[in-house]
């Protein structure tokens, strides 16, 4: 079945490059049902499809169904690898940025909170976490929480910098702005990276603890995706593919 996975994403690639996102959406659903039929549906190529597909759906502007298959990774991915890892963190990611697309300003805060306080002891930045401070940032400006704003701006700006990024590429120079349009600016503070997340947030959800229960956390963020697991993440409920 992989030469047929190999063909699908082979068009895949040529529905892509034409944007005919309907397309997607129906070759992207044949992959996943390949995937579950090959490793079952709480496997890690599983969540992979889900994200895909969520993905060209957005792209669609299906974003109840983009919202209903990044929840079913975010089920899968905490299931294997708990809910502090890394790729359950880019799974809530995505969920912000789709509810900061749609407008719903406090959903989005909500899930990318979430995001920085899974990620805030990472010492490994990457790009993802970059763009989650700027959004973070951007929808704290938008809510009058603009020294927050601005925390957010830096850390992106500290992030970029450790990735290597000269100061003047265009994604600095444009954080930079974002300071600049609020009339001031904090880069001279000279927070050290790990300092600054821990000083970023003043929300609850951002200081609370992972209660240890995948179940507990996600239903912090409002969700209830069924699942049925114990302390260790060692059983999922039947996953099933949407209608």
């Amino acid at each position: 079945k992989g030469k047929v996975v190999s063909t699908l994403q082979n068009i895949l690639s040529l529905y892509k490059k034409r944007k005919d996102y309907e397309s997607c959406i129906e070759v992207n659903s044949d992959i996943l049902v390949v995937r579950q039929d090959d490793f079952g549906p709480a496997h890690e190529r599983v969540a992979e499809a889900w994200i895909n597909l969520g993905s060209v759906q957005a792209s669609a502007g299906k974003f109840v169904e983009a919202r209903a298959s990044y929840e079913e990774a975010l089920r899968v991915r905490s299931r294997n690898h708990g809910y502090q890892h890394r790729l359950v963190a880019q799974v809530i990611f995505k969920i912000g940025s789709l509810s900061s697309r749609q407008g719903q300003f406090d959903d989005a805060k909500k899930f990318f909170e979430e995001y920085l306080r899974i990620r805030a002891e990472d010492s490994d930045p990457d790009e993802e976490m970059a763009r989650a401070l700027t959004l973070m940032g951007d929808l704290q400006k938008e809510t009058g929480a603009k020294s927050m704003a601005q925390i957010n701006w830096m850390s992106a700006i500290e992030t970029y910098q450790q990735l290597g990024y000269e100061d003047d590429h265009k994604k600095i120079i444009r954080l930079q702005e974002r300071q600049k349009s609020l009339g001031h600016m904090i880069g001279l503070f000279g927070f050290g990276r790990r300092e600054s997340f821990a000083r970023r947030e003043s929300g609850d959800a951002s200081r609370r603890k992972s209660s240890g229960s995948v179940a507990d956390n996600l239903s912090v963020l409002g969700l209830n995706l069924g699942l049925a697991l114990d302390d260790n993440a060692s059983a999922v409920s039947k996953l099933t593919m949407p209608m």
